[in-house]
């Protein structure tokens, strides 16, 4: 608005970034979107690799009140990015607006930073769009860890980068029936997520064994385990089987929300082979 846009000459810059949430195995990537900032001035963004386009609105008292922005991702959840004023600037209305900041998890739809403009005005800012929930996901086998099942999840839609997000697993209810239990068995019957939750996955980039690409995460092992395996084997329980749901949540900066609320999974004991399901998707083989 006007204390950004309009010129008028003080001296110093300063710019400020935060990374607090290190914790996170890959920083957020991506500023596409729509931001609205703390003095009123919507920026419209798409983002291809690392190169920012879009525009700026809100500029009152300026010729024109939409501007058009170019900047760029510097990584590590860093950007850069620089309205220009179509009319060049004069008196009254700067020629540029800069943006120096960072995209905050969780959630990637938070930010701040340090904001200069062409005048020499300058100052702190924050943003925050909408937060981004998947509307799906796909899922492909990935590979065996001993008795357990990999499969790997893509998050949908692909036109939104969800890297830098975390996916967290809850038990959904209604599982089982666990087919190995039995009465007097030595394990409770396996129908559900642990509680309160399961297990977290970050959507990243990794290394070896656990490397993923954009918008997916896993592996999510589903199986009986080694123990549970032996003893119902030796208890002649074997084939035997179970199923349970998984309820999915994506972080947001207030909350988690649901985006799947009942996938399906499923572990199977046979004589000489194992077998972990998820999704519709099953595999089996010879084990141990």
């Amino acid at each position: 608005m006007r204390t950004r846009a309009w010129l008028f000459l003080t001296l110093g810059v300063v710019f400020s970034s935060v990374n607090a949430f290190a914790q996170y195995l890959s920083p957020c990537v991506s500023v596409s979107g729509s931001w609205l900032d703390d003095a009123g001035l919507r920026w419209n963004l798409t983002q291809s690799d690392t190169s920012i386009s879009g525009t700026n609105t809100g500029n009152d008292g300026c010729p024109f009140p939409t501007w058009n922005v170019y900047g760029t991702y510097n990584g590590s959840g860093n950007f850069r990015v620089v309205a220009y004023n179509p009319s060049g600037g004069d008196f009254f209305c700067a020629a540029w607006l800069l943006y120096d900041g960072h995209t905050n998890q969780p959630g990637c739809h938070t930010g701040q930073g340090g904001w200069l403009s062409q005048a020499g005005y300058f100052g702190d800012f924050f943003w925050a769009k909408s937060c981004d929930i998947p509307t799906g996901e796909s899922t492909i086998f990935n590979n065996w860890y001993g008795p357990y099942a990999g499969f790997r999840q893509t998050l949908a839609p692909g036109s939104i980068n969800f890297e830098g997000r975390r996916v967290t697993e809850y038990d959904a209810g209604g599982g089982g029936p666990d087919t190995c239990w039995f009465a007097g068995s030595t394990y409770d019957p396996f129908i559900a997520i642990g509680s309160p939750f399961g297990n977290s996955w970050d959507v990243a980039w990794l290394d070896g064994m656990f490397y993923v690409g954009n918008n997916q995460y896993g592996n999510d092992y589903v199986g009986y385990g080694d123990n549970r395996i032996t003893y119902y084997r030796g208890q002649g329980r074997a084939p035997c089987e179970t199923t349970f749901p998984q309820r999915l949540t994506i972080d947001c900066a207030l909350g988690s929300p649901t985006y799947r609320s009942s996938v399906p999974l499923g572990a199977a004991i046979g004589i000489f082979t194992v077998s972990g399901s998820r999704d519709g998707q099953t595999q089996t083989t010879t084990y141990p």
